[in-house]
């Protein structure tokens, strides 16, 4: 079970073609994310501008109550009631 189990782990991609077939000429890797930078986009994670600024309100909103809390428990402020 455990026999080449590093020389597996060593190309986690393998083709299934044998040595007389043709592969299909697609992008690399690096030409997609190349041509994805020159549009000016950033990537982040893979996420569209859409679901960015959703993940980015969260964070704000994450930030914001547990600096509160901190406020209130290092009694900076207090609650007027």
């Amino acid at each position: 079970m455990f026999d080449d189990l590093r020389a597996k782990s060593a190309s986690p991609f393998e083709d299934d073609e044998t040595p007389g077939e043709e592969r299909d000429e697609q992008p690399t890797r690096k030409s997609k994310k190349r041509r994805r930078l020159s549009g000016g986009e950033i990537p982040f994670f893979g996420l569209t501008a859409a679901q960015r600024l959703v993940l980015m309100i969260m964070v704000f909103l994450n930030v914001s109550v547990l600096g509160c809390f901190a406020l209130l428990a290092l009694e900076r402020i207090v609650l007027p009631f």
